[in-house]
């Protein structure tokens, strides 16, 4: 993985480190990239060598179908991450609501 990819996987698994379940998918994720990364260096082996297995490697779809299920993932991500706004937003109106009341309205 290029430095600056990692910087940013880094940054980003320091940013979801309260939240277990995006962490599984962000590994997944770093996994699926690190075989995409593989098969593309296998690709561009191949290709340089002349041999006729490249053909037979980028017409397997093993790329493609690594690639698909990185997009898989990432919507996962981003599903959990809007799920995780909406709930946060919520919290926030109603607080805000909380904070309207005119003194002495809410017991404790």
């Amino acid at each position: 993985m290029e430095k600056t990819a990692r910087t940013k996987f880094f940054l980003l698994r320091a940013d979801l480190s309260q939240d277990q379940s995006q962490l599984q998918i962000l590994a997944e994720i770093n996994d699926l990239s690190q075989q995409k990364m593989q098969e593309l260096e296998e690709t561009i082996l191949l290709k340089k060598s002349g041999q006729e297995e490249v053909r037979r490697l980028v017409l397997s779809g093993k790329g493609k179908n690594i690639m698909d299920e990185i997009r898989v993932k990432i919507r996962l991500m981003l599903d959990g991450e809007e799920k995780n706004w909406r709930r946060k937003r919520q919290k926030l109106i109603r607080f805000t609501k909380l904070r309207k009341l005119p003194v002495g309205a809410v017991h404790f």
